[in-house]
Parts: structure tokens; sequence; C-alpha cells
């Protein structure tokens, strides 16, 4: 038997979810966490992103929305995650995984 640990954003859950039952994986846990993955250092990508943050925002001031920007740039913020864990055959493992 191995464990099989994966974050999951939380917008992959329900994703996530179909297709380990797919693979025959109906019994897992699931637990929250937060997080963040890699930092953006493309400029363009980094604008996209602002904009769409400032726009999300929902709070009239400005230096709110800047620090909120700042902070998910940086990488100081977290998000939240779900953290799965899998326990898989060992001949099971590689298609688990590549799902």
């Amino acid at each position: 038997m191995k464990e099989v640990m994966a974050v999951i954003r939380m917008d992959k859950v329900n994703l996530t979810k179909k297709a380990l039952l797919e693979v025959g994986i109906p019994g897992f846990s699931a637990i929250s966490v937060m997080g963040r993955g890699k930092l953006v250092n493309d400029p363009s990508v980094i604008t996209e992103r602002k904009k769409t943050i400032l726009a999300l925002g929902r709070s009239t001031d400005d230096k709110v929305a800047e620090k909120m920007v700042v902070e998910f740039l940086d990488g100081t913020r977290l998000f939240p995650r779900r953290l799965f864990t899998v326990l898989v055959r060992d001949e099971e493992v590689a298609r688990t995984v590549s799902r």
C-alpha cells in the first residue's frame, strides 16, 4: 500500500473527485489547508492578474486593494486549498497519479 497526497486548488476539487472515481478509487480524505504555488514572474501575466484582483476587490479603499495585489504578487498571501490523501495498492499508484 502507498499513501498518495495531493494539494488541490479549490476550483479543481470536483474534477479530482470525479477522476478518482473513474480510476476506481472511491475512498479518500480531504482536509482544508492554506498554500500557494509557484510565483509568476511574467509581467504580462502579472498585469492581467492585477486587473482581475482589483476588479474582485470589494473595498472602495484603494490602499486595501493595492495591499491585496502586493500580497498576491510577492508571495506572502496564502490561498485555500484541499489536501487529498488516498491509500492505494502499489500497482494502482501510477494510474492514480497520472489521472
